[in-house]
């Protein structure tokens, strides 16, 4: 006879029955700012299992990892908005792991070359007051830095060169800045029922 639903069964670990109630849909929350033992599981912490760095697609049939805690950024978002790293240093986020996959171009929207290539992102996340910054050359040092930021729960940097790789059933979008400006707004104008481009809108904002 099968237990209830979310009863305790014995015998288990903590960590199988971690995984049990993930499967069951219930897995905790943990309160803001802190970590859970649920959002990641060792050794398979890291954006490797779902393809990190250097095409490491992951074992297949590999279980689907949530991340808390982290973000994930292309040097494209990260050079436009380095204003923020000093913020982001400021705010110390102890859970913070920064994730950093530099392809050196814009990719969605055609290839355009970025200036990360003559650009080190490591040393403008420390000069901003980043505690622990570093570049990972291989999906090994990209998992091994992506433990030790976990387990040290201190704000951190990880980066890491890789190739570009558009899916093959995503295409590049095909559209000039200005016109995808204004296909934004009017998709903004019609789910948000307001008006932008009304009488005295400047077109060159």
């Amino acid at each position: 006879m099968s237990e209830p639903r979310g009863a305790a069964a014995p015998g288990l670990t903590s960590e199988e029955r971690q995984r049990r109630a993930r499967r069951e849909g219930g897995a905790s929350k943990a309160p803001r700012g802190e970590r859970t033992e649920n959002a990641v599981s060792e050794p398979e912490a890291g954006p490797a299992r779902g393809g990190g760095p250097a095409g490491d697609a992951g074992p297949a049939g590999a279980e689907r990892v949530v991340l808390e805690g982290g973000a994930i950024d292309g040097d494209g978002a990260f050079l436009m908005n380095l204003c923020g790293l000093p913020t982001i240093a400021l705010q110390n986020p102890g859970n913070l792991i920064h994730l950093l996959f530099d392809n050196e171009c814009y990719e969605a929207s055609g290839g355009t070359a970025t200036a990360s290539r003559i650009t080190d992102a490591v040393s403008l996340a420390k000069g901003a007051g980043y505690k622990h910054a570093a570049w990972a050359k291989s999906a090994e040092e990209f998992r091994a830095a992506f433990v030790q930021a976990w387990k040290q729960n201190e704000l951190t940097l990880i980066a890491a060169k890789v190739d570009p790789g558009q899916p093959a059933n995503l295409p590049a979008l095909r559209l000039d800045e200005i016109e995808n400006k204004y296909r934004f707004m009017r998709y903004l104008e019609e789910t948000e029922k307001k008006s932008i481009l009304g009488t005295g809108f400047d077109s060159k904002l």
